[in-house]
């Protein structure tokens, strides 16, 4: 249920909330038990839940009506002006992931154009080989293999071939360690945002990994403006792309903000995709067997059961009602793929690994909104199809010439800025 902000009154009650003795509301259990407190609102408070997390409410929104208000229909009212994008704006700039207004609009009409199937098309070629390097080596040495680092290891060097023509996966390099040292102050920021603003360790790896990663890119940038020759890669792209609009092609900075974010955002995401997907094929191992040739649905429940954006959030910059209740302005209001990926209304056996639910005809009658791992509305992740494209290939390609097997114990989420495989994820591998 939807209603105008001109019909919104007083006879429309607050959603229910979790009780909480602490008056920091459950700022903690936030912090430390994330997945663990959304399901336990949604299994005491319903679709729409209210949390108290000390100075103000965070409304979770598990109904895909409610989902199609905050990231569809009301995306104007319902902004990313939150705590994480701010922190996030600290490195990306006004990127596609943290811009507002005009300025998003324009970066993404730019943009668009160099993510066309053919443009994505011509990198799986890259992609496959850069995967077939890793069957060689690992059927050369068979063993247990740290399978969430050198997911992450071979996603970078994919977005780095894909961005500017560069393999920049090797742990010595410079951008490698740039990109360290600023993911681990995210982590660290997000879950402990009180220590965020202290010339903490951390804080200052941070700084210098901006600036390396500022120097890096500019300097790739400026080469570029100065070399006539018309690259194939998404910089190349980016910088021939001019806006339908205005004819205005990217600017230094903007394309700086763009190529980090692409280079941040990515590779990590896919990266935790992919070693899901493992994990999930090394506890089934008959879905394993047919795994090659089944590589996007296997992808697609993955990332149904372990989405690497687990959460959205979003300000409320004007009153407004979901499901019947109001919505104060000023709340936050998160949607959660992870619980609308489990909500045992839409799925049957949601806990279940079963990729059959994305092939055939199976989601046909599936209500939108209920699975959305890439977001949904104006929103909606640009990259989408560039990163199915590199997790089919990749998880084909491994999946043909390997085979994983895990030691049976359960993997759990460390949700932070993606959902990320807690303590890692180990597995042995050998030859198929």
């Amino acid at each position: 249920m939807t209603t105008s902000t001109a019909l919104l009154g007083p006879e429309l009650p607050l959603p229910p909330s979790l009780p909480t003795w602490n008056p920091l509301g459950h700022v903690l259990r936030f912090k430390n038990q994330p997945l663990e407190l959304l399901n336990e609102a949604f299994d005491r408070c319903g679709d729409v839940a209210r949390l108290w997390m000390g100075v103000r409410w965070m409304n979770v929104i598990s109904a895909p009506a409610g989902v199609q208000r905050v990231l569809v229909d009301g995306a104007a009212r319902y902004t990313k002006k939150t705590a994480g994008s701010l922190l996030l704006r600290k490195f990306l700039g006004q990127g596609l992931l943290t811009a507002e207004g005009a300025r998003w609009k324009q970066q993404r009409r730019i943009a668009t154009p160099a993510f066309h199937p053919q443009k994505i098309a011509a990198f799986v070629p890259g992609m496959r080989r850069a995967a077939e390097e890793v069957v060689e080596r690992w059927v050369a040495t068979p063993g247990e293999r740290d399978i969430a680092g050198e997911m992450n290891r071979l996603t970078l060097r994919i977005a780095g071939e894909t961005l500017f023509s560069m393999d920049i996966s090797r742990e010595s390099s410079e951008i490698g360690q740039a990109l360290d040292g600023v993911m681990s102050y995210f982590l660290g920021a997000i879950t402990n945002p009180l220590l965020a603003p202290f010339p903490t360790r951390a804080r200052r790896r941070f700084e210098a990994g901006v600036r390396t990663l500022d120097r890096v890119v500019l300097d790739i940038i400026a080469r570029r403006r100065q070399d006539p020759e018309k690259y194939e890669d998404l910089l190349g792209l980016f910088m021939q792309a001019r806006d339908e609009e205005t004819g205005e092609g990217m600017s230094d900075l903007q394309l700086r903000d763009e190529v980090l974010t692409m280079l941040l955002a990515g590779h990590e995401t896919t990266s935790n995709a992919l070693a899901w997907a493992l994990y999930r094929l090394a506890r089934h191992p008959e879905v394993q067997e047919t795994a090659p040739a089944r590589a996007e649905a296997v992808v697609k429940e993955t990332m149904r059961l372990h989405p690497p954006a687990w959460i959205l959030a979003r300000k409320a910059e004007e009153e407004d009602s979901i499901e019947g209740y109001r919505i104060p302005a000023g709340t936050f209001v998160f949607v959660s793929p992870y619980l609308m990926h489990r909500h045992p209304r839409y799925w049957a056996d949601p806990l279940r690994f079963d990729p059959s639910r994305f092939e055939g005809d199976a989601g046909k009658d599936r209500p939108k909104f209920v699975y959305f791992p890439f977001g949904a509305g104006p929103r909606r992740c640009i990259g989408e199809n560039f990163a199915l494209a590199e997790a089919r290939t990749l998880l084909g390609t491994l999946t043909e010439g390997l085979r994983f097997i895990g030691d049976g114990h359960e993997v759990l989420g460390d949700p932070s800025v993606t959902l990320r495989p807690r303590g890692g994820l180990r597995l042995r591998v050998e030859r198929r």
